[in-house]
């Protein structure tokens, strides 16, 4: 929330404002069980803004959920937050509708928070550098099964790509301490469109 804050409010100080109420209403861990999904759904859309506005990008909050500006392209971002594996392909569905809706190209953003397993919603890491890398490798691991599906969905769309994100709470032995982490993915299409990869590519460096 300090980063969304950050790097946000000096450029949307009234939808920051509005935002904060929600934002401070969620869990503190990504997996909790919470009353509302909407803290948790708002926090990682703006985070994503926050990530493009701190990597350079204009950005604007609106419909599909994000639009920024790439060179001169306008593209759109529509960001999920699936609650359970068997919601995840629907989810893509719902994301790809919601950018044709607006008549954006862009990218499905997902969310894999809640994939997490519940009993053990922690991390135990030796450094901080080492709670980074077992965040990359969760969320691999979280989304590796449903790759191939997910990539179906988007086929024969105009979805340029995927963002694919999970943030866990972390704990760092020497000196113990809390960590909080987000992973994320910049994934092409995986049908090698050469235009769409090199957007990609792009985008991510």
């Amino acid at each position: 929330i300090a980063f969304i804050c950050e790097v946000l409010a000096p450029l949307h100080p009234e939808q920051v404002r509005r935002a904060l109420p929600t934002l401070l209403s969620g869990p503190s861990v990504p997996s909790d069980q919470p009353n509302s999904e909407a803290p948790r759904n708002l926090q990682f859309e703006l985070f994503l803004a926050a990530q493009l506005a701190h990597s350079g990008f204009s950005v604007t909050l609106q419909e599909p959920d994000i639009v920024f500006v790439h060179d001169t392209e306008t593209m759109g971002v529509a960001a999920k937050r699936p609650i359970s594996r068997a919601q995840i392909v629907r989810r893509v569905r719902e994301a790809v509708d919601q950018l044709q809706t607006t008549g954006n190209i862009g990218l499905v953003a997902l969310s894999l928070d809640r994939l997490l397993p519940d009993a053990n919603p922690y991390v135990v890491a030796g450094s901080e550098t080492a709670l980074d890398d077992a965040a990359q490798t969760l969320l691999k691991k979280a989304f590796q099964p449903h790759a191939h599906s997910i990539h179906e969905a988007i086929r024969s769309t105009r979805i340029t790509g995927l963002v694919v994100s999970m943030g866990l709470v972390g704990l760092v032995r020497v000196p113990w301490q809390t960590g909080h982490v987000t992973a994320t993915l910049w994934l092409a299409r995986d049908d090698d469109l050469p235009d769409e990869s090199s957007l990609v590519r792009r985008i991510v460096l």
